[in-house]
């Protein structure tokens, strides 16, 4: 055996404590803290309630700038809130420092950095929860000795560590960890478990290799912390100062206004406005405008704020949006019921109402269908030791943003440093699996409580979800996989029982459901439904009973034992911000947040599923020849149909026997009969433990899976009313919000137009109702970007590989995803669903055509193709019929969207290929305007990444990039197409040519300059890429050659390869788009071909000299295009990797429209600026344009200059 590991004590660790805000560990022995930013503010927004002094103040002195200046002298001190906290959570002083009163010292304290204990000090207590031995080691400045030191200190206690009680603060890498630091900690971490994986493999019991297994997350977390602590300089944001490392010039601009800028200027604003309050010379006017610009830089504030919270947490920051929108309250975060009322609650809660008896009487003959299933013949790689192959994939699974339990450390450290890790987790879990037991502290989680609805003060509106431990977590990923293989393999669930399993169960199941109605609508047959709902089915669910179900399915043993040792002496804490509860035991149920506990829950509704369907044939539906069902489930969700009192009794047995219950108020029961085709009221009642069932009417419906069921079809149609309603009311909140255009345009993607996906599959709404939301939404797109009335839908719809938005009309989304459900369920994996599906499609040609229904059925696939397809008709054994009596199905509305899109039938045809079909029908439609889709076909991918990333470029740069490409900038040659000008000459050239967006854009006098600076700060950018790329290869930027002795050719990059004798003659140029062919070439290609034909000279010189020349042009457009050859330029012949040319393209592309625009503005702002020297005339009389016509150009006069200024408003 080897020797235990065994360190010195280490010296102690200066005092620290962690930094929420820059995640990194800092210094807090300070008598007197600096006061942060958001401090000053708050004590600025102090004096502003102070009272005004009795005399003037002394003008204060000088200070440098981004330094907050002291107040002035004063007799009377001004009062002040008795107790001010700022944002941060800082108490400030209870009155301000005025004139020479003493500031806060930076020096530190000696006697305050010894009192306060630091991060490591703490953890070396927190390491294992609990009372330590006297013998617990000092922190050590060396993470890896303090991290064994704790090893040792676990491994050599004779007692068993105590039960954890408290959770630990989530612990979160730094976000700028240098890769050194990075390099060292995972070096760190791979010898710690080395040292931890030989003390596993040696321990001869299993408590000495649990109390290893233990010791080993308080470990890791103890190394990770420590080993931040030693780098201080963490989380300190960069100075302004200048980098000795040159990084090329920037392609765009930075943020428009930075959040630290606006910060300073509002402290100074709120410094300028005290001080003027305190002023007995200031004016009203003076505070007015001091108040008004305090404003404006609180809202300018706001904008960034909401921006900021976009970037890392979208779905919280628009679900703020929307609740500010509909003025509802936030929900609940935190659970503030007494600990007392939950733990009383949970106690009654966790433990079975009463005992499980197996052998009850109501449960004989669901013991009877489990012991008649035939063997299991699937176990052999269930039973295997768990591989590095099998850890990996459960890594690579996982949530990386899910909460830890008791231990602190996500998924996302154990991903992050995965190849360290990986040896020691192999053996963890390879003990775990052979001995069939798992350490006490994994058994026990954290439950937090979520709000669901209702009154906050029930504990029955909280939905308590257990945060157990990752490395638990992990192992029971790779239990659940190896336990649904098997449960697979061995065929041990029914095809009725589709949570939680490998294909999407609510689809189908929702399916099955509309054509038992619609069967029942087109044949006047009778129908009865039940739905239940069981009351905390997860968590009321006895052990006993579980265990005595999977071995009656026929689970092995050894297998069993593991899953009996999970929930041996398992609890649970619940943490409330009032504290948390003692533990409390899990005496039933299985816990919910726990990877194998959906499984485990499935399989032990096995017994009432098995019982169900045994009874199809006598008392279910016939829905295709020698094919019953009776019941359809989704977890606890369960629905049964068809000879409702037999099947409600085998409900009711299994309830009495598993002894859970269900709640009657929210089951619901339908009955549908007829007498001579005439819907009759029915008798039937049926009840729960004496409490009746509600019944539903005809016009009723009841929400199961998502989407409400109900018989009256036309009543369910508009079920979708009230959430189009709301999205329009989400929609106008994004487009109103602070939100960027891209955030906003994403927005509606992920979060409004998401919310139909699934409903729409299922609700055939109103065309109408569809279309509707649809116009709504692209006027307010319209509004967004600042277009016309007159710009085209099709850009909105297009794909952005081809320059669009990608927005679908609502109408168009329907058909789609009717389409891809319709083929969906006729390649379900369920055969039953497959049957059903050409059942339906053969009742419904019955209905519509006249037909042999032996020849149909012996057609097969074949005549159901020719139906979908349209072409039925043309076969000699159908004809159409001229009236039919048919109702409307999902079938109708595939072949209708089948014809309309003039598609075919085909299994490959998926949800996304239909969208982007249709998507790309629009941009062909798009492509074919003759004014607004002049440039469509040359936008592609890489030349509109920037319309739905933003690409840090400013709102009006996305609005004028949008409207260029439309042709919506009100250029004088536009306006004169539009009537609204005589002449369309430009404003700077004169007469000599029109002033069209490619005059402007390329080729002006007037713009020259930042037509030259555009080129010039692209060419240093694809420079500096190249100096990084290739630092070995000589590159000339806009030189000669040296030797050449023919004209002069300076091609904007040669890059020379003296030892492979190599030579990459680029040159960058700018076209503007047009998608007219040239010769048959395109206006990229024309471009690059009439560049290498420029410097075919130089070429030749280098060839003679027996280089082998490139020569290649680099070609963008001038509203951001990129030529297709671009990529393979960047990478195969200057060979830039993928991902840097991909990024230099980007920002290539998006660098475009600022210059163009920003030129124009300068312009704009000069004229402006003449005006204002001009007098005054008489007052113009008012004019009144139409909505989004543009403004009239006005020819203002400067008699002293002898000059016409012409100021236009063609960018708004």
């Amino acid at each position: 055996m080897r020797a235990p590991l065994s360190l010195s004590a280490p010296p102690v660790i200066p005092p620290t404590v962690w930094n929420m805000e820059h995640r990194r560990f800092e210094n807090r022995g300070l008598a007197n803290p600096p006061l942060s930013p958001s401090s000053r503010r708050a004590i600025a927004r102090a004096r502003l309630c102070s009272p005004p002094p009795s005399r003037p103040p002394q003008p204060p002195t000088p200070c440098p700038p981004m330094v907050q200046p002291q107040p002035p002298a004063q007799s009377v001190p001004p009062t002040a809130p008795a107790n001010i906290l700022s944002p941060r959570g800082e108490v400030l002083p209870d009155s301000l420092p005025i004139g020479n009163a003493p500031q806060p010292s930076s020096t530190p304290s000696t006697t305050s950095a010894a009192s306060v204990p630091s991060r490591s000090e703490a953890l070396s207590d927190s390491a294992v929860p609990g009372s330590m031995p006297h013998s617990a080691p000092a922190p050590s400045s060396d993470p890896l000795a303090a991290a064994t030191a704790i090893l040792n200190v676990i491994l050599s206690s004779p007692s068993e560590p105590p039960a954890p009680s408290t959770r630990k603060t989530r612990l979160v890498l730094p976000p700028n960890l240098p890769e050194a630091a990075a390099e060292s900690l995972e070096r760190e971490i791979r010898q710690l478990g080395t040292s931890l994986a030989l003390a596993i493999d040696d321990a001869p019991s299993w408590d000495a290799a649990e109390r290893a297994m233990t010791a080993f997350p308080s470990a890791l977390y103890r190394l990770v912390c420590a080993h931040v602590d030693r780098m201080p300089t963490l989380g300190i944001p960069k100075s302004n100062a200048p980098s000795s490392t040159a990084r090329g010039p920037r392609l765009h601009h930075p943020p428009p206004v930075t959040r630290h800028h606006v910060e300073h200027r509002m402290e100074s604003a709120l410094s300028s406005l005290s001080d003027m309050q305190r002023s007995s010379t200031a004016t009203h006017r003076s505070l007015y405008r001091a108040r008004r610009k305090l404003g404006r830089l609180q809202k300018a504030w706001a904008h960034i704020e909401v921006r900021r919270m976009f970037v890392p947490n979208e779905r919280r920051c628009v679900e703020a949006i929307f609740r500010q929108a509909a003025g509802s309250d936030p929900k609940p975060s935190t659970c503030d019921i007494p600990l007392t009322t939950l733990t009383d609650h949970f106690l009654a809660v966790n433990r079975p109402e009463s005992p499980f008896v197996a052998d009850h009487p109501s449960g004989h003959r669901f013991v009877e269908i489990l012991r008649g299933l035939p063997p299991p013949d699937f176990s052999a790689q269930v039973l295997t030791d768990i591989s590095i192959d099998d850890i990996e994939d459960a890594l690579n699974r996982a949530n990386l943003t899910s909460a830890p339990g008791l231990d602190g450390i996500p998924y996302r450290i154990y991903f992050r440093f995965r190849l360290a890790l990986l040896p020691l987790l192999h053996t963890i879990f390879n003990r775990c699996w052979s001995s069939k037991r798992i350490p006490a502290p994994w058994k026990t989680s954290v439950t937090q409580l979520v709000y669901k609805k209702g009154d906050a003060a029930d504990v029955s509106n909280w939905r308590p979800l257990a945060l157990q431990t990752t490395l638990y977590k992990l192992y029971a990923s790779i239990v659940k996989a190896r336990f649904s293989l098997w449960l697979e393999s061995n065929e041990r669930l029914s095809n009725s029982q589709k949570g939680f399993r490998s294909f999407n169960g609510c689809h189908e199941h929702n399916f099955l459901a509309q054509s038992l109605l619609d069967t029942s609508r087109r044949t006047k047959s009778s129908f009865f439904a039940v739905w239940y709902d069981l009351r905390n089915a997860f968590g009321a669910m006895p052990h006993d009973f579980l265990w005595l179900v999977l071995s009656l399915l026929g689970v092995p043993g050894a297998f069993l034992d593991l899953l009996k040792d999970i929930y041996t002496d398992a609890s649970t804490i619940i943490s409330t911000p009032n504290g948390t509860t003692p533990p409390i035991r899990q005496l039933c149920g299985v816990f919910q947040g726990c990877p194998l506990s959906p499984l485990l829950f499935i399989a032990g509704m096995t017994p009432l599923i098995n019982a169900l369907d045994a009874q199809a044939q006598l008392h279910g539906i016939k829905i295709a020849p020698d094919t019953y069902m009776s019941t359809t489930a989704f977890a606890d969700d369960v629905k049964i149909f068809s000879a409702i009192r037999a099947l409600h009794d085998t409900v009711l047995s299994f309830l009495d026997w598993s002894t859970m219950a269900a709640n009657p108020a929210k089951c619901a029961f339908l009955p549908v009969t007829y007498s001579d085709s005439r819907q009759t009221s029915s008798p039937l009642t049926l009840a729960i433990n004496g409490t009746p069932l509600p019944q539903l009417s005809l016009t009723d419906s009841y929400a199961y899976l998502g989407v409400r069921e109900g018989f009256d079809f036309t009543h369910t149609r508009f079920q979708l009313d009230a959430k189009l309603h709301s999205m329009r009311q989400q929609v106008t909140a994004l487009v109103e919000s602070p939100l960027a255009p891209w955030q906003i345009i994403k927005a509606l993607k992920v979060y409004v137009f998401s919310q139909l996906d699934y409903a729409i599959r299922h609700v055939k709404a109103p065309v109408s109702q569809l279309k509707s939301f649809s116009s709504f939404v692209n006027k307010s797109l319209r509004h967004l970007l600042r277009l016309p009335i007159t710009a085209t839908n099709e850009f909105f719809c297009s794909p952005p590989s081809s320059g669009g938005l990608g927005l679908l009309p609502m109408d168009e989304l329907r058909d789609a995803s009717v389409v891809a459900h319709a083929f969906q369920m006729l390649h379900s994996p369920d055969d039953t669903i497959q049957h059903l599906a050409r059942e339906q499609l053969r009742s419904v040609i019955h209905k519509r055509y006249i037909v042999d229904p032996s020849a149909l059925k012996a057609g097969g696939d074949l005549l159901l193709q020719r139906y979908l397809n349209g072409t039925l008709h043309e076969h000699p054994i159908a004809t159409i019929k001229t009236h039919h009596a048919d109702t409307s199905s999902i079938w109708s509305d595939l072949q209708a969207a089948l014809r309309r899109y003039n598609l075919k039938r085909h299994p490959k045809y998926v949800a996304r290929e239909m969208k982007m079909h249709m998507k790309l029908a629009h941009a062909e439609t798009w492509s074919t305007l003759k004014d607004q889709g002049r440039t469509a076909l040359l936008h592609g991918r890489e030349g509109s990444k920037f319309l739905l990333s933003g690409c840090r470029l400013w709102d009006a740069d996305i609005r004028f990039a949008v409207s260029a490409r439309l042709n919506q900038i009100d250029t004088r040659s536009v306006l004169k197409r539009r009537r609204l000008r005589a002449n369309a000459s430009c404003r700077h050239c004169g007469s000599a040519s029109p002033e069209t967006l490619g005059h402007v854009l390329q080729c002006c006098s007037h713009n020259e300059a930042n037509i030259r600076a555009r080129h010039d700060l692209v060419l240093q950018a694809l420079a500096s890429s190249i100096r990084n790329a290739q630092p070995d290869t000589r590159l000339l930027v806009n030189s000669t050659a040296a030797d050449f002795a023919g004209p002069v050719l300076k091609p904007d990059l040669q890059l020379i390869d003296a030892t492979k004798k190599a030579v990459v003659i680029c040159d960058l140029a700018v076209a503007m788009e047009d998608d007219q062919l040239h010769d048959g070439e395109t206006v990229f290609e024309k471009t690059a071909k009439h560049k290498m034909t420029k410097y075919s000279p130089l070429s030749r010189h280098y060839t003679n000299q027996g280089y082998e020349v490139y020569s290649c042009a680099l070609v963008y457009g001038s509203l951001g295009s990129v030529a297709p050859a671009n990529h393979n330029i960047l990478t195969q012949v200057i060979r830039l990797s993928r991902p840097a040319a991909a990024s230099l393209q980007y920002a290539i592309s998006a660098s475009w429209t600022c210059p163009s625009f920003a030129g124009h503005s300068v312009r704009q702002s000069n004229a402006a600026r003449l005006i204002a020297q001009v007098p005054p005339g008489p007052p113009r009389p008012k004019k009144h344009f139409p909505r989004w016509a543009p403004l009239p150009s006005l020819d203002v006069r400067d008699s002293q200059r002898k000059a016409i200024v012409y100021i236009s408003h063609p960018f708004r």
